[in-house]
């Protein structure tokens, strides 16, 4: 981690981006949940230096930004036209909770989360990008109420519709005629670097985070 700051790839590599700070959070948080004791003040003050620095405020809506303050999410070479998305806004809701440093109640976080709310999964093209479905069912459950039942829906049909094996034109396959039978196919944003491990990997932790985290949140009423 950087002194005071956040996380980058390397060893307090001078530069801190939010992606990579997200999935520091979520493993320390995890950690600590295991029943690791380790001092966390630290950690997560950097943290929320690095994510105040990058959130912005216009007309109401706050922004996270990748590596600078509003800036998009980050996308490969190779997947320059797909279209952008509130992968950051995800991961700062999300982190917040975690590290218990806002509540559901924040106004940027409510401004967040309504945004969230306005680009739900679905399965077209340019849209695709596991990464922020996965950061948006984490930050969705935590929220829960009508946030959390209406981005559920659309995950799960979304991902057991196009589930290998389990898509429409699959339905006359089997284990044992379709080598891709239970996977996703890596058409998303960040399919040219995983491949069909990371897809398949990634959307089975986003299907599970309902069954297995600690909604931090109380469910609105």
């Amino acid at each position: 981690q950087n002194p005071g700051l956040a996380w980058r790839y390397g060893v307090k590599p001078g530069e801190n981006d939010t992606s990579f700070t997200g999935w520091a959070i979520l493993a320390l948080k995890s950690a600590r949940i295991a029943g690791l004791e380790f001092e966390t003040k630290d950690a997560f003050d950097g943290a929320v230096a690095w994510l105040d620095s990058v959130t912005v405020v216009l007309k109401g809506v706050a922004k996270t930004g990748y590596n600078l303050p509003a800036s998009d999410n980050a996308r490969l070479r190779a997947a320059q036209s797909y279209e952008t998305n509130p992968t950051m806004d995800a991961i700062n809701v999300c982190t917040r909770l975690l590290m218990g440093t806002s509540d559901a109640k924040d106004k940027n976080l409510v401004s967040q989360v309504k945004v969230i709310g306005k680009s739900l999964p679905s399965w077209a093209q340019k849209k695709l990008d596991y990464m922020y479905w996965f950061w948006g069912t984490m930050a969705m459950f935590q929220i829960g109420g009508d946030s959390w039942t209406k981005w559920e829906s659309a995950i799960c049909k979304t991902l057991q519709d196009n589930q290998r094996g389990f898509k429409s034109q699959d339905k006359e396959t089997t284990e044992a005629t379709l080598d891709e039978y239970g996977s996703w196919d890596a058409v998303d944003a960040w399919g040219a670097a995983g491949g069909r491990v990371y897809a398949t990997t990634v959307n089975c932790l986003t299907l599970e985070i309902a069954n297995r985290a600690k909604r931090l949140q109380p469910k609105e009423k």
